[in-house]
């Protein structure tokens, strides 16, 4: 007889919770088929795939005994074995005369488990302590936080999980991080300290809560922004969405445009919404552009990392590396000169030197590539123009769009 199918887990990319296994969950995999005449064998079942994400601990449901976990996409577990087919008469035939015996076959595993998820966020909510981030995520998610109005009320981070089905648009599940509240120093681990900053180092990008009922906004926006750029300077590259919060307030309502364009003109972009957290206002749309610019990241991360396949792993050892590790974590990557801008990678310089240039698509290919890393981003921020030079070690292109 065939084998019976197996029930395994697959760790894919685009899921981050385990909503569609919620509450308990049943899989039952097919029993291999019997033999048949003229000494034919059974079919083998096939395996039952359950898609999981990233971060996925499998758990024996009784026990709490871990049975193993998945951290990466394409990792593959074996929860429960299928069973072995039977033995017919022939297959047990060995000399002439002997008795043949038939062997049953043997039972699938049958298991009772528990999935557990280690919570990565795609968001983090920062902003200083009573800005309003508690109230956001339990108006935006599921979390329940515990709010109040005095400092450092939220001790560690609470998760919340944004269902976008209940707000009114479409997609997958965004995970929110309410990061404690962040003052001046916490980068040397003041208040609560560099904890929180590594948490928030771990989302894809920020919502920055600001109150607007603060005695300075403003100051309250840069204090952090300082925070995050001497803590890593690509956290402070991270993108943000800033949030002016409590518009509900009167005098909020007063200032309110003219707090918007202060922070436009400081920030440097439009990824700014006025709410009411305790009101709700605006709270939905909020959730919606974070959500679209998540999806516009992660792709642009797919992207990069299809460029990198494409041209084969370009890895560049430390004799090879002009710049130690620190040189090159200080060193700024985008640099303007007189006949254009320099962009100093040792890593995009390895892959020009590996590009064949010849390729009809080669400039494209490799504009494409620089913008899946952000280098478009980076030279845009510092000025440059449409139709400017931009040398990658000893190969310039042209800057055709931005």
């Amino acid at each position: 007889g065939g084998k019976g199918g197996s029930i395994v887990l697959e760790c894919v990319t685009g899921l981050n919770t385990l909503g569609e296994l919620r509450g308990s969950a049943s899989f039952s995999a097919e029993r291999g088929s019997d033999g048949s005449s003229n000494y034919n064998n059974g079919r083998d079942s096939s395996n039952i795939s359950i898609h999981v994400p990233t971060g996925t601990v499998v758990l024996e449901k009784e026990t709490g005994e871990k049975i193993g976990e998945l951290n990466c996409p394409g990792e593959i577990l074996v929860v429960a074995k299928g069973g072995e087919g039977g033995k017919g008469n022939a297959s047990q035939k060995a000399n002439r005369g002997c008795q043949n015996k038939a062997s049953n076959p043997t039972a699938g595993e049958k298991k009772h488990l528990k999935l557990e998820l280690k919570l990565v966020a795609d968001v983090g909510l920062v902003g200083v302590p009573n800005a309003g981030k508690s109230t956001l995520l339990a108006a935006a998610s599921n979390a329940k936080p515990k709010i109040a109005d005095y400092p450092f009320t939220t001790l560690v981070p609470n998760l919340g999980v944004v269902d976008p089905s209940s707000l009114g648009f479409t997609g997958r599940g965004m995970v929110l991080a309410d990061i404690p509240g962040l003052i001046e120093g916490a980068h040397r681990g003041v208040g609560l300290g560099l904890a929180f900053l590594r948490h928030v180092e771990r989302c894809r990008l920020i919502i920055h809560v600001i109150s607007g009922a603060s005695s300075d906004p403003i100051g309250d926006f840069q204090a952090i922004n300082r925070e995050l750029k001497l803590y890593s300077k690509e956290l402070a590259k991270k993108p943000q969405v800033i949030v002016l919060n409590k518009i509900d307030l009167v005098d909020v309502e007063r200032k309110r445009e003219e707090l918007t364009k202060r922070l436009r003109e400081i920030s440097k972009h439009t990824r700014i919404l006025e709410v009411s957290a305790v009101r709700g206002d605006s709270v939905n749309e909020l959730m919606r552009r974070t959500h679209q610019l998540m999806l516009s990241i992660e792709e642009r991360e797919l992207e990069s990392k299809r460029f990198a396949g494409d041209m084969g792993e370009s890895r560049v050892s430390e004799e090879e590396d002009m710049y130690s590790a620190e040189e090159y974590k200080e060193m700024e990557r985008v640099v303007r000169k007189e006949s254009g801008w320099l962009v100093n990678d040792v890593r995009l310089q390895k892959m020009c030197s590996e590009m064949d240039w010849s390729f009809h698509a080669a400039e494209n290919r490799f504009a494409g590539l620089l913008k899946a890393l952000g280098v478009i981003d980076e030279l845009v921020e510092a000025g440059a123009k449409v139709g400017d030079d931009v040398f990658v070690g000893d190969v310039k292109v042209r800057l055709k769009s931005v």
